[in-house]
């Protein structure tokens, strides 16, 4: 022993004790609060058997109150309606693609979403008048204030419907069918909502566009009629200037001016030279010096309409200037001017390019349009009624056994967690007495 520990034995008889109380205090541990923390099974049984009565009527009041629910509430009734979704290629507009469901997925998920779209409600309640049904109790003046903050009948029929319709979707995507179900406290209602939204599902399938090939589509038809608009317009155009000039064959006629002018002018030549050689023998009062003037005042006068003049000039036999051997004096042959034919045939030329262009333009459209529309037919949503709904025979809900069951569950949960609290609170009271004794 050393020589501090023997320093308070000697001191007295009284400070060794008080000595050996205090190293005893030393080396008491400190309380343990996984110790207070502990649960003691048998000791929570003795609680919750101590509660039982408390624990039983709480679970019997719980079944029986949700027991009274179900005798009170009103019954529900559901039907259902099955469609089968797939595009032209899996209904069969091309045998040999029966088997490819690359668009099975995508198709449904179209369809779930207009199934579930607001304006597809609405569309329901309109076609079925389904307002009075949905909105029983709406009166007037409920009417007149919603009325003045922009809510309308149909929009809130619209949300009322949506509680009552779902669609169902298998978890296989290559599954192209959907179910919709349609509840009410009414069975034929209930029917009647599931076949009304069939109807109103195959309306929006015809009517709405969907697909880039049925925009494609469209888009390709207004291009169709702009191009046969202007291939119109090109062509009266070009009848236009055909009228105006007397045009039937350019190159012909181009051909038949040049060859008349030059036959008229040698002709011409010839009359002067028979003239000059007359005139030296005859007077000029000779009836035929005075003839042969006349003719050549004609051809200068032929030759002039030639290359300034119309279209129609006046050949005669004689001269030998129709190319037609059966047309007589007088008659008129339809000729190009000389001057006029650069002009015309520049005109001529770019009106038959622009034609040319556009007719080109207007095939090539009207090819793409017949692609876009076979597109469009393999893109197009089908689905077929696989079962129409039904007047349900039997309610669905609400369950009345499964309703009991849950009522008294949870009267049983409460009454556990009162029991326990109970519990708690008595040893918190027994352990302050304790203390306080």
């Amino acid at each position: 022993m050393s020589a501090e520990e023997r320093a308070p034995a000697l001191r007295g008889g009284r400070e060794a004790p008080e000595a050996r109380i205090l190293a005893d205090e030393r080396n008491v541990p400190p309380p343990s609060f996984a110790e207070e923390d502990e649960i003691d099974l048998f000791e929570l049984f003795a609680a919750l058997w101590r509660s039982r009565w408390l624990i039983l009527g709480l679970g019997i009041g719980g079944a029986a109150c949700a027991l009274l629910y179900c005798l009170l509430a009103p019954v529900t009734y559901k039907a259902e309606a099955t469609v089968l979704t797939m595009s032209s290629v899996y209904a069969g507009a091309n045998p040999e693609m029966r088997n490819n469901f690359r668009n099975v997925y995508q198709n449904r998920i179209i369809v779930e979403a207009i199934l579930n779209s607001a304006s597809f409600r609405e569309k329901v309640v309109e076609e079925g008048d389904l307002i009075p049904v949905l909105l029983p109790g709406r009166s007037k003046r409920n009417e007149r204030r919603r009325a003045s903050d922009g809510v309308s009948a149909l929009n809130e029929a619209g949300r009322a419907l949506k509680k009552r319709i779902r669609v169902i979707a298998e978890q296989n995507k290559s599954d192209p069918s959907l179910t919709i179900e349609a509840s009410s406290h009414d069975p034929r209602i209930a029917a009647r909502i599931a076949n009304l939204s069939v109807t109103v599902l195959e309306d929006f399938l015809k009517n709405k566009t969907f697909s880039v090939a049925r925009k494609n589509r469209v888009l390709l038809e207004e291009q169709a009629g702009q191009t046969e608009e202007e291939l119109s317009r090109l062509e009266n155009e070009m009848a236009a200037f055909l009228k105006e000039y007397n045009i039937y064959d350019l190159t012909g006629q181009a051909k038949a001016t040049v060859d008349v002018y030059n036959a008229t002018f040698t002709n011409l030549h010839e009359k002067r030279s028979s003239l000059g050689m007359l005139s030296k023998f005859l007077p000029p009062d000779n009836p035929k010096m005075r003839g042969l003037n006349m003719e050549i005042g004609l051809l200068e006068e032929q030759l002039v309409q030639l290359r300034e003049g119309g279209t129609s000039v006046a050949l005669t036999r004689e001269t030998g200037e129709s190319e037609d051997p059966e047309a007589g004096p007088g008659e008129l042959q339809s000729l190009i001017p000389l001057d006029s034919l650069p002009r015309l045939k520049m005109k001529y030329q770019r009106l038959e390019k622009q034609l040319e262009i556009q007719r080109k333009m207007n095939e090539i459209t009207l090819e793409a349009l017949e692609r876009a529309k076979v597109e469009e037919t393999r893109d197009d949503i089908y689905f077929t009624v696989l079962d129409r709904a039904r007047v349900p025979a039997h309610p669905t809900g609400p369950r009345k056994s499964l309703v009991t069951v849950l009522g008294g569950m949870a009267g049983l949960f409460v009454a556990v967690f009162a029991a326990l609290l109970l519990e708690a609170v008595r040893k918190r009271r027994s352990m302050k007495e304790t203390e306080a004794s």
